[in-house]
Parts: C-alpha cells; structure tokens; sequence
C-alpha cells in the first residue's frame, strides 16, 4: 500500500521533535495559487469513487460492510486517482461518479495537499448513489443544477459552475447523461432530454461556455446507428437528415472551427488521435467523453482561446492492451474504465 503524506506526517511525529513537523504542516497547508496566462480543465469519469464509510445507498461491491470494499482500497484508489490529476497539473476538475463530499475532501487533504485546490464540491443528488464533483484552484462563484425528469425517471442533474477568471466570466455545464442499459435506442429520449437542456443553457448565451463529462454517446453515435433515428449528439454535416425539431433536441457540433456560430459547438475530439477514445466496449473505441467550447472560445479576436487539447494516458492508467485499467481490489492497480479528456484555454 502506497503511504500517503498524512500518513507520513504521522509516523515523522512519533520519532521527531514536534517543532519541525509544525512547520511542514504549515507549508503544506499553505500552497498559493499564482494566476498565469492559461488555465486548464480536466474531465473525468473514475469509475464509481465510493469512501470507506456505510451510509445505506453504496453499490453492494462498495458497501464496506459486504467485506469487498474498505478503508485500504479506498485509500489506494484516492492515491491513483491523486496521480493522474498531479501528472496533469490541471486548473479545474471535474469528476464524475463521486459518491459524496468525503471522497473529494479525502482526495484533497491527504493526497494534493499542496496543490492549491482551495475549492471543492460534491454536487450531491439525492436520487443518485453517484454525484459529480469539482476541485478547483479558483472559485466557483455561482452553481446552479438543473433537475431532469422523464415520466417516472429522474435523470442526473445537469450542473452549471460560474467562474470569473483574469477578468473573464465563464461556464463550465457538466455533465453525466443516461447510459445505454437497456437498450441504446430504448434510452435515447433520455439522452436527448439531456442535450435539450444543455442547448437551452447555451441560448444567448455571449460568454465563453464548455461543456464537459461522460455523455454516454459515441461521437458519431447518429452515423453508427445508420441515421435510423435522432440522437443527442449530430454532426453539422449530418443535421439536414433531422427535423428542426430534432435538432432543439441535440447538440449539434462541428469539427470545423470556421462552422463555429450561435448554438453550433466545437468538438475537442477534432484534434485527437482520431483511432482511439476515452472508453472500450465490446471490442471498439468509443467516444463518449466529451469537451464542447461554443463560439465565444473559437472566436480568435477574443479570449479565451484554445491552447491544446489531450487526451492524457500515463502507463499506470492502463492494462498491457493499452486500454483503460479499473481500479483493482486486489493489487491495488489501475483508476478507472475511462480516460480522462483535458483542455487549456488562454486568458
């Protein structure tokens, strides 16, 4: 098991004199961040986060008290989750399927404590037993989450966080759509409900907007289907093949950045390694993690602009296939069945 800097800090009291371990405490406690030029967003689905302690709604394999998930793999998952986001250095990140606010104070606190996350967030949903999470070098000036219903069906929030930053106001909407259980036609209305509301969000909206998460939807999810019924996501190209109406019910990008306009919004997939994803099921890359700027970001007379877009994948993240390792109880290997995306605006 990987020792954490809490942990360290403790034993380095037991055997030292106390006046030095005051002052490391003090500088791990006091980590500044320093406004640059750039500011950077991960995106990150990690794959069921639960913490080691029985509230009543964890999935029975992360119940502590079914004996398959405790205090020892929730530490080293909280360790190799703790990796990825120190390799990456990112400004803003947003997790996805977090169970509550422990976990995100747990992250912070005992494995980036000196990397100036100052402002984190579970966005708890309680008709979810997973919720979506910030952590944040700058403040959240404003959150807003936006309740889905679909008949008898509660859909995961949808949720805005209002930043300002160099003098710059920006969103970022996050964003866990349903899945495909039970069919991906089945549940595609759920899927569009969502995209629904996302471009009522983004009407008339003059400020920079980005658009984050696990959508649950391959990219060209309306093309692979053999354009046989609308989807949440179509490709400007493909838009004429659907009704005006259909189309208020999705999103609708380019990977063009000249196409970029009103509620048309740009894809950062458009400038990754077109032969992989984010996930692979059934034997294929998929695309369903997406990042979407509108035309407020693509708009090169004013900022913020594009700086790079990745797709970050370090060897700790993934299996001898190069695939995406889950987090495993047994040698305490692996993150997550996704890969995270990442984008870095100039201001």
């Amino acid at each position: 098991m990987t020792v954490s800097t809490h942990s360290r800090i403790i034993n380095y009291m037991k055997t030292r004199n106390l006046f030095p371990v005051f002052i490391l405490i003090l500088i791990l406690s006091c980590s500044c961040f320093v406004p640059a030029d750039s500011l950077s967003i991960l995106s990150y689905n990690v794959q069921n986060l639960f913490d080691d302690v029985r509230d009543g709604g964890e999935y029975y394999n992360y119940n502590p008290s079914s004996g398959k998930w405790g205090s020892e793999m929730f530490q080293n998952k909280l360790n190799n989750l703790a990796e990825v986001i120190r390799e990456t250095d990112a400004d803003i990140i947003i997790l996805l399927e977090v169970e509550n606010q422990n976990c995100v104070d747990s992250l912070v606190r005992f494995y980036l404590p000196t990397r100036g996350y100052r402002y984190n967030y579970c966005l708890d949903q309680d008709h979810s037993n997973i919720s979506t999470a910030v952590v944040s070098r700058i403040p959240v000036d404003r959150l807003q989450s936006h309740r889905l219903e679909f008949g008898r069906s509660v859909l995961r929030d949808i949720s805005e966080l209002f930043f300002e930053y160099r003098g710059t106001e920006f969103v970022i909407i996050a964003n866990h759509w349903k899945s495909k259980l039970g069919g991906a036609e089945e549940t595609e209305q759920k899927r569009r409900l969502s995209a629904q509301t996302v471009r009522r969000l983004l009407r008339d909206r003059p400020v920079p907007v980005i658009v984050v998460g696990d959508l649950n939807e391959d990219l060209y999810e309306f093309e692979k289907q053999q354009y046989r019924y609308p989807t949440a996501l179509i490709p400007l190209r493909e838009a004429h093949r659907v009704t005006e109406t259909d189309r208020g019910s999705a999103l609708i990008f380019s990977e063009r950045k000249a196409d970029i306009r009103g509620d048309i919004l740009y894809s950062i997939w458009s400038e990754l390694p077109p032969e992989k994803g984010s996930y692979f099921y059934n034997s294929e890359w998929q695309k369903i993690d997406h990042i979407f700027v509108n035309e407020a970001i693509i708009d090169p007379k004013r900022k913020p602009n594009i700086l790079r877009c990745e797709m970050p994948v370090y060897d700790f993240m993934i299996n001898r296939n190069g695939k995406p390792r889950s987090f495993s109880t047994k040698t305490f290997t692996g993150v997550s069945d996704h890969f995270p995306l990442l984008i870095e605006l100039e201001f």
